[in-house]
């Protein structure tokens, strides 16, 4: 019983680490377009740009190993108040959308 509950976690490390990445990685997209201004604007857009493909991955090698969780899918989740973002803040950056 034991086996199995350990089983079942370690057949969903991708797609838990794939949520989380992509968690840092939205985080890391969207500081600089708050009134914050933890972070120099171009070097964060960078990390958390790359930090998000990574996440992007992780959910692949999640879905070829089959894992039985929706966690897989959160980077693609993770996207829509990205680019929700991007709409509302075009005009003010000079993005038409």
């Amino acid at each position: 019983m034991k086996w199995k509950k350990e089983r079942n976690m370690t057949t969903k490390t991708y797609s838990f680490c794939s949520l989380i990445v992509g968690s840092i990685g939205m985080f890391l997209l969207i500081s600089p377009f708050t009134s914050l201004d933890l972070f120099q604007y171009s070097q964060v857009l960078f990390a958390g740009f790359l930090i998000y493909i990574s996440s992007f991955i992780l959910s692949i090698m999640a879905i070829r190993r089959k894992e039985n969780s929706l966690l897989k899918y959160s980077p693609f989740i993770l996207l829509i108040p990205f680019i929700l973002l991007i709409m509302g803040l075009g005009p003010m950056i000079g993005i038409s959308v």
